[in-house]
Formats: C-alpha cells, sequence, structure tokens
C-alpha cells in the first residue's frame, strides 16, 4: 500500500528537476514525479527518502559544511570509508537542505518524508561553526559531555526547524 521512493541519494543527487540541488546527471525527466503519479492512480502511497547529512555533492562544493572530529578531520563514517562524508546540522547546509525539501513539498503531493541520517557525530562535531555555537552557549569544546549535549542542541534545533517547514507546507 506505499512505496519508498528517492529524492535526494547519499551521493547528493536529485531525482527530480531541482533549481535548488542538482539532478542526477543520468536522468533526463521527473522520475519522482512520474513514481508518484503512477503509485497514486493505484491508491499507493509514496514517501520520499530524502538522504540528510549524507551528501557527497555538497560536501565537495563546501567542505567548511563536513563535521570534523576532535582531531580536525573531516568526518567519514565507518565502515562506509572513504565513502560519504557527514554534512554538519549546524551550518549553512542546513538552508541548502530546508530549500529543496520545501521545493519536494510544493512541486510533489507527497505522502510523507523519510530523512535519513539526521545525526552529529558523538562526543561532538568541532568544526567552525559548532565552536563558535559552542562558544556562545557557554559550552566547553574539550568536554565530553559538553560535546554531546551540543550534538544534542543541533540535532532537536534541525528537527525542530524542518517540522515547522513540514507543518507550515502539509499540515496534514
Amino acid at each position: 500500500n506505499s512505496i519508498n521512493c528517492f529524492a535526494k541519494c547519499h551521493h547528493g543527487m536529485s531525482y527530480y528537476p531541482t533549481k535548488v540541488g542538482v539532478m542526477h546527471p543520468h536522468l533526463r525527466s521527473d522520475l519522482l514525479g512520474q513514481i508518484i503519479e503512477a503509485c497514486h492512480r493505484h491508491g499507493i502511497k509514496v514517501p520520499v527518502y530524502y538522504s540528510v547529512c549524507w551528501d557527497n555533492y555538497a560536501a565537495s562544493a563546501h567542505a567548511e559544511w563536513v563535521q570534523c572530529d576532535q582531531e580536525g578531520r573531516l568526518v567519514r563514517p565507518t565502515p562506509y570509508e572513504p565513502g560519504w562524508h557527514t554534512l554538519c546540522l549546524n551550518t549553512p547546509y542546513v538552508e541548502y537542505v530546508s530549500a529543496q525539501l520545501e521545493e519536494i513539498l510544493k512541486n510533489y503531493e507527497v505522502d510523507g518524508l523519510w530523512l535519513d541520517i539526521v545525526h552529529q557525530i558523538r562526543p561532538g562535531c568541532l568544526c567552525n561553526y559548532c565552536r563558535k555555537s559552542m562558544d556562545d552557549l557557554g559550552l566547553d569544546v574539550t568536554d565530553k559531555k559538553d560535546l554531546g549535549k551540543h550534538s544534542q542542541i543541533v540535532e532537536r534545533r534541525f528537527l525542530d526547524k524542518i517540522e515547522r517547514l513540514v507543518r507550515s507546507s502539509k499540515p496534514e
């Protein structure tokens, strides 16, 4: 009675014509729209999949948006090395994600969103944005508890922002 369909994958490629992100280079049509339309004709619901923190396109274009570990290395999650980069939810990347999700919600009759990999590393990201945010909040970047607390704050702030965006577009 439902099928989950890709809107954006870990490579950062969109499966629909996007004005915000980048459409998969081998697509010549609106795959997402075609799948939604075909499924809805048969009474099948279509929640769409969106990879949040893994987006290699955004990471390659904006290394400053990638989460950094305590040694200052860009985060690549194991066991997927040297695969995906992990984007930070405390950077302007969040505006990019928000704009893409807004575009999807505006242009398609989706039946839900599956936001995958919404995760700040533990004990915490130490990119420049997170360092400044922690300083502004009076948190110690050398304290693992403060790093963990900051990761939770960043994740919650992201989820709250996206929930407001979804509810303003599709209250139901």
